[in-house]
């Protein structure tokens, strides 16, 4: 199909793009990534003060839950659907990974998967600043529609509702559709005509609110493959103000069952903590790639992201020596410190690899490191301006001086009223502790005794529940 010439080819102003074929036809991005990231652009227009709690009504599988988890502000994502066992199944994918319990959060997120039906009101949604109706209408008999127009704008009352569907439309283009409708659950599709004209007619029933249309996956002739409304809230901070009133008990035939409620884990430190860590984590890495790699001389190390990258040399070794790229000639070209080009200083540029060929943009961030015998001096200023961000040193509560020989490092002055750090390379440290005691664990008898019979062991398949 992709080797054939398209019917059509449209491209979007977001660089995205459709190919038409007799066969087939082909979004990049997928159209359901592009209705993904146009909910979360919406979203994130709230700005974060204004998000806080958002319900995904008729969430499936929970897809949306990676493009949400990213957005500031969010803090609590509700996802509902009325199927338990698809529920089940992909809980999975809400769950927190190995990386969030070791960088946690900076603010809290909580997610709960709660089997419902989103025509009823529960109190699980009291107080959702956002509702998220994803490729849901389609699915309910248009005779359920007001009881979810009324549990979402009446009950919830939410500052943004985005609803999706599919633009019927569009359907003339898609090749061999032999159905009615693009899926066999679908109940109907309406035209952007019928489309507008429903979240109108919410409109006069809800004038609290205003709405506007875009959509995903231009087509030909301008035509959307899905259609989306955006419904916002006339005045939203009175929304934020008031106080929710829970419906009536006829409104509440049943209650929402929670399949599983997830807090993630949060960074409990102080700004003042993580900037402390911060300086000390960087100061050990210094520590630990001179020790490891031996490197001397002039390092680059770049501040401008957090956490900080890893450490990069732009020295380049010659005969016990170390020869440094000269940033004031150009790309490419190199120079020693006594400005004399060894021979073969290109070959060794090339086996040290992409350590030592960074480009020269670099070298304004170069701390001057010094090293004698087997002691690293760093000068106040390089720590403090080159090494360190700016923003920690900011939050410390105290001066870097204190804060340093308060973690037991050693301080020295110099002859022009500042100090110098001096990291000692003769003392282990326990970072080299923790990798001996590895190591000996890997290649100790008792290990490869155990690996030996691991190997040798036939696993059943009853084991495996």
């Amino acid at each position: 199909m992709n080797n054939a010439n398209p019917i059509y080819h449209v491209e979007g102003e977001d660089g995205s793009f459709l190919k038409i074929f007799e066969s087939g036809m082909q979004f990049s991005p997928p159209v359901y990534v592009q209705r993904y990231r146009k909910v979360v652009e919406l979203v994130e227009g709230l700005g974060p003060d204004n998000i806080g709690k958002v319900a995904d009504l008729g969430c499936a599988t929970m897809k949306l839950f990676p493009y949400l988890r990213s957005v500031k502000g969010i803090e609590h994502i509700v996802f509902v659907d009325k199927e338990k066992t698809l529920l089940k199944e992909y809980s999975w994918s809400v769950m927190p990974l190995a990386a969030d319990h070791l960088v946690p959060r900076s603010l809290p997120l909580q997610v709960s998967v709660v089997e419902g039906d989103v025509k009823h009101w529960d109190s699980l949604l009291a107080n959702t600043q956002v509702v998220t109706m994803v490729e849901l209408i389609e699915h309910m008999p248009e005779s359920d529609l007001p009881y979810l127009v009324e549990n979402v704008f009446g009950n919830i009352q939410p500052i943004l509702v985005i609803v999706t569907t599919p633009n019927a439309d569009f359907n003339q283009y898609i090749p061999n559709m032999e159905s009615k409708f693009r899926h066999l659950d679908h109940k109907f599709e309406w035209t952007s005509r019928q489309f507008q004209k429903w979240c109108e007619s919410i409109l006069e029933n809800y004038p609290g609110y205003t709405v506007s249309f875009t959509g995903c996956g231009l087509g030909p002739n301008n035509i959307y493959c899905t259609q989306v409304a955006t419904f916002s809230q006339v005045f939203p901070w009175k929304c934020q103000q008031r106080v929710h009133k829970e419906p009536s008990q006829e409104k509440m035939p049943s209650l929402y069952n929670i399949i599983c409620n997830i807090v993630y884990p949060v960074d409990q430190r102080s700004d003042q903590q993580k900037a402390q860590d911060e300086i000390i984590n960087r100061i050990n890495e210094i520590q630990r790639m001179v020790k490891k790699y031996g490197i001397y001389g002039t390092f680059v190390l770049p501040v401008e992201r957090e956490p900080c990258p890893n450490l990069w040399t732009s020295m380049v070794r010659e005969e016990g020596r170390w020869w440094e790229k000269d940033r004031s000639l150009k790309s490419g070209d190199v120079k020693s410190q006594e400005n004399s080009k060894p021979e073969g200083f290109t070959e060794n540029l090339e086996e040290c690899g992409r350590d030592c060929a960074l480009g020269l943009e670099n070298l304004s961030l170069s701390p001057n490191i010094e090293v004698h015998d087997e002691d690293v001096y760093i000068h106040e200023k390089d720590l403090r301006e080159k090494i360190l961000l700016k923003s920690w040193v900011s939050t410390l509560g105290c001066s870097l001086r204190s804060f340093l020989e308060s973690e037991g490092f050693d301080i020295r002055d110099t002859g022009n009223e500042g100090w110098q750090l001096v990291l000692s390379m003769k003392e282990s440290s326990p970072y080299d502790d923790m990798q001996d005691d590895h190591q000996s664990l890997l290649t100790s008898p008792e290990t490869k005794e155990t690996f030996q019979t691991l190997s040798k062991t036939e696993i059943s398949e009853e084991s495996w529940d």
